[in-house]
Formats: C-alpha cells, sequence, structure tokens
C-alpha cells in the first residue's frame, strides 16, 4: 500500500511540475511572432505572412486586423521587423515599419539592407548593406541608429546616427531596453558570427541564450560590460533558423533571430 502511495505521488508531482500553457492561438509567418504597441491602436500581434511575406497585424483577440503589402524587388528574404510606429518616422498618421532584408548571395558572402515601410507598401528610405536599425532616446532626444555591414574583404563596419521627428512608443520586434542593443553577424551563419553588444549602464552582466525553432534552449552563456562582443560558433548545430537573447536580471534586453546554414 505504502509503495502505491508513493508511486501515485511521484505521479502528481511530476504532472504539477509541467507547465501549464494553453494554447490560444497559432499563426503560419515566415518571422517569429510577436507584440507592438502602435499610438492610438494598442497592442497588435505582427508578423508576415508565410507565402506572400506581406506584414499582417492581428488584435489581442488574434482577428486580422491590417495586412501591409511587401515590395520583394531586390529581396531574398526577411530577416526580422524592426520597430513599428505612426509618428517616430513623421508626422503622418500612417504605420512605418522598419524590415531586415537579404538582398542576394554569393559564394562568399550574403548582403542586407535596412528598409523603413509605409502601411500602403511605400519604401520611405532604404539603407543598402545596413544590418540593424533601432530607435533610441538620447539625453531626451529620440534618434534612429542604423548599423552597416559590408560582409566582403576588407569588412567595412560603421553605423549611422539620424535624429527622429517624433518620439517612439512602442515595442520593438528587435527588442532593447534603454542602452542596450546587439548585432550579429554575419547572418546566415556557416561556421561562426560574432554577437556585438551594448549592455545599458546599470548591467555589468546577463546571459546569452541560443533557441532552435521549436524554442529549446541550445546554448547558455555569461556575457558582461567588460567585453563587447562574443563569438557564436556553429559547431554541431544544425542547419536552421535561430534566436538569440540576451536576458539581464530583469528580463529580455535583446532578441533577434538568425539562421545558420
Amino acid at each position: 500500500m505504502k509503495k502505491i502511495l508513493i508511486l501515485i505521488s511521484s505521479f502528481l508531482i511530476c504532472q504539477s511540475s509541467k507547465a501549464q500553457l494553453t494554447l490560444e492561438h497559432s499563426y503560419a509567418t515566415n518571422h517569429t511572432m510577436t507584440v507592438i504597441n502602435l499610438e492610438g491602436d494598442g497592442q497588435k500581434y505582427i508578423g508576415s505572412d508565410s507565402a506572400t511575406w506581406n506584414i499582417q497585424l492581428y488584435n489581442t483577440d488574434h482577428s486580422l486586423w491590417k495586412t501591409i503589402p511587401i515590395d520583394t524587388t531586390g529581396m531574398n528574404s526577411i530577416i526580422y521587423l524592426g520597430a513599428a510606429s505612426k509618428h517616430f518616422f513623421n508626422s503622418d498618421d500612417l504605420i512605418e515599419i522598419v524590415i531586415a532584408y537579404n538582398s542576394h548571395y554569393t559564394g562568399a558572402a550574403t548582403f542586407h539592407g535596412i528598409k523603413i515601410l509605409n502601411e500602403s507598401g511605400t519604401t520611405l528610405q532604404d539603407f543598402p548593406t545596413g544590418v540593424g536599425g533601432y530607435p533610441v532616446n538620447v539625453a531626451g532626444s529620440w534618434k534612429f541608429i542604423v548599423n552597416f555591414s559590408t560582409y566582403v574583404v576588407p569588412l567595412l563596419n560603421y553605423s549611422t546616427v539620424y535624429s527622429a521627428p517624433g518620439t517612439y512608443a512602442g515595442l520593438k520586434v528587435n527588442d532593447h531596453l534603454a542602452g542596450g542593443s546587439s548585432e550579429l553577424y554575419p547572418n546566415p551563419i556557416e561556421s561562426a558570427a560574432t554577437l556585438r553588444y551594448n549592455l545599458p549602464g546599470d548591467i555589468h552582466s546577463a546571459q546569452l541564450a541560443v533557441y532552435n525553432s521549436a524554442g529549446v534552449l541550445v546554448r547558455q552563456s555569461s556575457i558582461t560590460d567588460k567585453f563587447s562582443d562574443i563569438t557564436i560558433a556553429r559547431d554541431d548545430l544544425p542547419a536552421g533558423i535561430y534566436v538569440y537573447s540576451i536576458i539581464g536580471p530583469s528580463g529580455t534586453l535583446s532578441t533577434s533571430k538568425f539562421e545558420i546554414r
């Protein structure tokens, strides 16, 4: 009798230790679904359609709210969806979204770019060889930082800072807390990549976590503010889509998607 009670108790402990998650909805996207906050319209789920690449925004009840067409000319694939806002880039009421894309491949390199699109599908600005773009508040003024890399020999990496006419109220898909940022290159990865990061001033250490497309943690390491980059080696990781997150004491500081070939 005692053995039976022990077995029942062990079974109940195992059952209660599982995550109590309930599936709400599934999206067919070719980009990780996340949440943005739009001025006057509140929170929306955002992703890109797996067949058309068009950006789709959904209400919090998962009903389709808006589809934004994408002109795929010169684009091989979308890497990530970046900042989204109505009034950060200009004063009209149209939604503007930052996208990072692969333009083409050669035997030695992958070429990237950053575009700012509005909800009509119009390209407002294109940054060829851009690998990342995000809003940041500097001494009370909003800026838009774009990081570039040519990915050819000799490597040419540089950044530009633009003054923005508006303020940024939304949550970026490539999320950065104030003062923190990160960029991974090259992307896609064949053997190894360098992750450049900048921790916010009040955070001195964090965890770098790498997840596969199923959300399983496959790598984890510690990083500190004494350094500004870390190497992510492919080693035995199979080809596919991965996500890295830099996690601080109070939550995620930065996260983005990358590919291993």
